[in-house]
């Protein structure tokens, strides 16, 4: 079991080493961009701390940090199934200094669960790119049954 689960952690952090690496390349490199980011970047984070989204959160601010000296600033806008985050971050300035972890649940359960989300998942948001994957395991107890 051990084995297994470093295997799907290695896989895990592969992935996410090349997320990141295609958000640094969607950054613009010309001459222009050495000014950017001249103040910190806000990612919000739709969920409270300590969950998987909150870890994930600081976990590309900390490798953003150290790859591109850029700060960002983890801003934890929990709530509603996320949409409260993901209002607040639809009607930021968009300069590109207001960030937003999405998943299905602020960009698809938004809409499918309230008549009238206040913000549109796909035409309020670009996206830069995905940062991860979270398979979901059916699993039981090995003294049942089944």
């Amino acid at each position: 079991m051990l084995k297994y689960l470093l295997k799907v952690l290695t896989i895990f952090f592969i992935h996410f080493a090349l997320s990141i690496n295609a958000f640094s390349a969607s950054v613009n490199t010309s001459s222009h961009s050495n000014e950017y980011p001249n103040r910190p970047i806000r990612l919000i984070v739709p969920f409270p701390p300590g969950g998987g989204a909150d870890f994930m959160g600081r976990l590309i601010a900390a490798l953003l940090h150290d790859q591109y000296n850029f700060q960002i600033v983890i801003d934890n806008r929990g709530g509603a199934n996320g949409i409260i985050g993901g209002s607040i971050a639809s009607k930021s300035t968009p300069d590109g200094y207001t960030l937003i972890l999405a998943n299905n649940t602020t960009h698809v359960m938004a809409v499918v669960l309230n008549k009238n989300p206040s913000y549109d998942p796909i035409g309020d948001f670009t996206a830069i790119s995905m940062v991860t994957q979270a398979p979901q395991v059916l699993i039981s107890s090995n003294k049942t049954t089944i």
